[in-house]
C-alpha cells in the first residue's frame, strides 16, 4: 500500500470514528499551519495574490480544520488565505533560522518558528536592558 492510499485510509477512519483522533499526537508535521505553509510554498498552487488552487494532497478534513481556525476560506476548488493565515506564514518564514543555501527543503513547524522568534525578541530585549545604564555613563 502506497503512502497516499494509507493517508486516505487513515482520513476515512478518522472521519468515521472521530474518537480515534484524540489518541493521535502531532509531531508538528501535519498541523494545519504546516499544511497551509506547504500550499503557499508550492508555486503551482498560486492563481492570485491570496488565492490558491486546492492541491490533491489536501483532504476535506484538512480544509475544514484550517477554515475553522480562520486560516483560509474555501470556495470549491479554490482557497483564499486570510490575514490570520498570512500572519502564520510570516511567523513560519521569520522563525526559520536555517540557511536557504543549506538545501534543506523540509518545512519548519509553526510552534518551533514561534519559539525561535520569541527567543530572538527576548535576547534583543535583554541586550537593551544590559545597555540601558551605559547610555547615561559618559
Amino acid at each position: 500500500m502506497d503512502k497516499q492510499a494509507q493517508s486516505q485510509l487513515v482520513e476515512f477512519l478518522l472521519d468515521k470514528v472521530p474518537s480515534l483522533r484524540a489518541g493521535i499526537t502531532s509531531n508538528g508535521e501535519n498541523t494545519p499551519e504546516t499544511k497551509l505553509f506547504s500550499v503557499w510554498k508550492n508555486p503551482n498552487n498560486s492563481i492570485g495574490t491570496h488565492t490558491y488552487n486546492k492541491p490533491d494532497t489536501l483532504s476535506q478534513t484538512d480544509i475544514e480544520e484550517m477554515s475553522k481556525q480562520g486560516l483560509i476560506r474555501s470556495y470549491g476548488d479554490k482557497l483564499e488565505i486570510t490575514s490570520k493565515g498570512g500572519n502564520v506564514i510570516k511567523v513560519m518564514i521569520l522563525g526559520d533560522d536555517r540557511s536557504a543555501l543549506a538545501g534543506d527543503d523540509s518545512d519548519i513547524d509553526f510552534r518551533t518558528a514561534q519559539r525561535a522568534i520569541k527567543a530572538a525578541a527576548t535576547k534583543r530585549s535583554k541586550k537593551v536592558e544590559d545597555d540601558w545604564w551605559s547610555r547615561f555613563q559618559a
